[in-house]
């Protein structure tokens, strides 16, 4: 299972400096995270209104120059991803599109013309299914806009899309996840991945006091049914003790009481 990185974005206080284009910062903060044994990073930069070749230039290149890690380039403006696709010298994936007329129309194209991956959010405009069958339908609408612009199934990397478990139907939504994932290959086939956003399970209101506790166990079962990545927050030591232990039982590590324990 590929962990990335959510920590490159506008409100992560360790990141901070990055933003304000503090190469030395910047540099920094990607160490952290790849000491961590992490191989890939969610780039979201969120809304740029003044000078976004330049700041997306600043944070591809700069990833790309001092660091191995893999790029999620994570945004809803179509031009931020065609600047990212543009200066990378590497493949990067983009995170992503959806049903939204928009994305179809501006945002999936990309990943054909620069035979990049890319992840699919289950979910339109403005519409994200809390039930098995309801995902399932538009997943499959999803796969086929996709093919009709002429992207390979091995390109396509679906999201079910964690909502908190306060909302309404959140618990429904969170155990279809489960099923979505474990059920895929049957019916589309191995090719296509799978990603999850983990963080989105909890929130101040709902599930905040044991968010760890109810991040580690949702992980738990979504690593069960075959989820292929996960983007969560590597700066957690909590959710990162989960991960410590699935890499044991992938025989990633040898287990170890003092890694549990300190």
């Amino acid at each position: 299972m590929k962990i990335i990185s959510e920590n490159l974005q506008p409100f992560e206080k360790k990141a901070k400096l990055a933003f304000e284009r503090n190469r030395d910062a910047l540099i920094n903060f990607l160490h952290e995270i790849e000491v961590k044994g992490i191989t890939a990073i969610d780039v979201n930069l969120g809304p740029i209104r003044k000078n976004k070749k330049e700041i997306v230039r600043f944070f591809i290149n700069t990833i790309e120059e001092f660091s191995n890690l893999e790029i999620f380039l994570d945004s809803a403006d179509p031009e931020i991803i065609k600047l990212g696709l543009e200066c990378a010298t590497k493949k990067i994936t983009i995170n992503g599109f959806s049903l939204e007329e928009k994305k179809l129309k501006e945002i999936l194209p990309l990943a054909a013309h620069y035979k990049v991956d890319i992840v699919g959010l289950i979910m339109t405009g403005s519409f994200i299914p809390s039930i098995l069958e309801e995902k399932l339908l538009l997943a499959e609408e999803m796969i086929y806009h996709a093919e009709q612009n002429g992207i390979d199934r091995s390109q396509i990397i679906l999201d079910p899309v964690v909502v908190p478990l306060g909302w309404e139907n959140g618990a429904i939504s969170a155990k279809s996840n489960i099923d979505f994932i474990k059920h895929l290959p049957s019916i589309f086939g191995p090719e296509i991945r799978t990603l999850v956003g983990l963080s989105n399970l909890t929130t101040r209101a709902a599930g905040g006091k044991a968010k760890d506790l109810l991040q580690s166990l949702y992980l738990s079962m979504l690593y069960n049914a075959g989820l292929d990545m996960v983007m969560l927050d590597v700066f957690n030591e909590n959710i990162m003790s989960t991960i410590k232990f699935i890499d044991t039982l992938e025989g990633k590590r040898i287990f170890s009481f003092f890694e549990f324990t300190s």
